[in-house]
């Protein structure tokens, strides 16, 4: 088993002592026989995102990886240390846990992760300092996939990156839905104007944008109208430009389904992209809180786009998989069990109301693009709240 103590990349998190490097026993590191590569490539290919990637795909994350064993009390992530890549568990089962002030909290554990996930993929998506450590309980075997040559691959084949950013999508959308209980529990969260679509338009580029434009449809809603009914398929992607919304999970109580609010969407957030990338039914209702346009692009033609422009489908779902590695850290925060104070903060620590510079490359050029697609539709930037 392991153990890990993970926290969202924009809180601090206080652990109760240290872990000592000199714990971080050597790994070794022995070859994959051709046994082993079938083998492993059946784990990987029982999880339903992996169904992203090719066999070629899962083939090259395996042989480019390195086989480690690792002994107990091995250190395999580090909070604010550089995180080496993307680990796949190929032996025993994960446990996770949160720290909060008073230490480790095992009645805290949110999962166990089973043989073949993915540690780390958060980290090499924002290129973010981590802000968990993982250490193992047991010894264990792993393979560890390097970010240099990851990002290589990336680079050199761009159909392989389009696959592989829309496997960690799904990832982050499959565990976003099993947040479901955790916001039930939890008061409601809103999320800041522009956020959202920043983050987005800094992966998207100008002709994206204009392609937005032409094929999106201009959807406008009144008060208290419903834009996506949970449970039901939803029709298209949608870009919030004016108004808000509110989201309601279904909650039983005593038999019967209540709707609960757990959060508010303002300006510039991205709706349905969870099933959109899923293909599967909405997992909250989203209702207008005054009257709101939006923007939305149909599932087909998107779908289209994304078949026939393979660059743009990189650019796309790597889009989403940041999206979602900012709303899970959000949401993990919102569980209240990691705490922040002033004191805990240092300068290299963003907090809730920041945007995410390391990842926003141009913040004036993602907000040029947005507020481009708020002037073509005769949206003044200026009455939008």
């Amino acid at each position: 088993q392991y153990m890990a103590v993970p926290a969202p990349q924009n809180l601090y998190m206080i652990t109760p002592s240290p872990i000592s490097s000199s714990s971080n026993a050597e790994a070794s590191r022995p070859t994959l026989s051709a046994f082993n590569v079938v083998k492993l490539t059946r784990i990987l290919s029982d999880f339903s995102y992996f169904q992203a990637l090719t066999a070629s795909d899962i083939h090259w994350l395996i042989k480019a990886s390195e086989r480690k064993i690792c002994p107990a009390g091995t250190i395999l992530i580090k909070e604010g240390e550089a995180a080496s890549g993307i680990y796949f568990l190929t032996d025993r089962r994960l446990n996770i846990f949160i720290s909060s002030r008073s230490g480790i909290r095992p009645d805290h554990a949110l999962k166990q992760l089973p043989l073949g996930e993915m540690l780390g993929e958060m980290s090499f998506l924002d290129n973010h300092l981590p802000l968990a450590t993982v250490q193992t309980v047991n010894s264990c075997e792993v393979l560890h996939l390097g970010k240099e040559r990851l990002a290589e691959q990336l680079e050199r084949n761009r159909d392989f990156s389009a696959r592989f950013h829309k496997m960690l999508a799904l990832k982050l959308a499959t565990s976003m839905r099993e947040l479901s209980p955790i916001l039930i529990a939890n008061q409601v969260m809103t999320d800041l104007p522009l956020r959202k679509a920043l983050l987005a338009f800094s992966v998207l580029n100008d002709s994206d944008t204009d392609w937005m434009i032409t094929h999106g449809i201009q959807k406008r809603i009144s008060a208290k109208a419903t834009l996506i009914q949970e449970g039901e398929s939803v029709d298209g992607l949608y870009l919030l430009l004016k108004g808000s919304l509110d989201i309601y999970i279904a909650q039983e109580i005593n038999g019967d389904y209540l709707e609960k609010k757990v959060g508010v969407s303002l300006k510039g957030e991205i709706l349905g992209e969870m099933s959109f990338v899923e293909n599967d039914h909405a997992s909250a209702t989203v209702r207008a809180a005054e009257d709101s346009v939006l923007l939305m692009l149909p599932r087909q033609t998107l779908s289209q786009k994304l078949q026939c422009d393979r660059r743009f489908a990189d650019r796309f779902y790597r889009a989403i998989a940041i999206i979602l590695t900012n709303r899970w850290r959000d949401r993990l925060a919102q569980r209240g069990l990691l705490q922040m104070t002033e004191d805990s903060l240092d300068e290299d620590v963003c907090v809730e109301d920041e945007l995410d510079f390391d990842v926003l490359d141009s913040t004036a050029l993602s907000s040029a693009r947005f507020d481009w697609i708020l002037r073509h539709l005769e949206i003044s930037p200026c009455s939008v709240p």
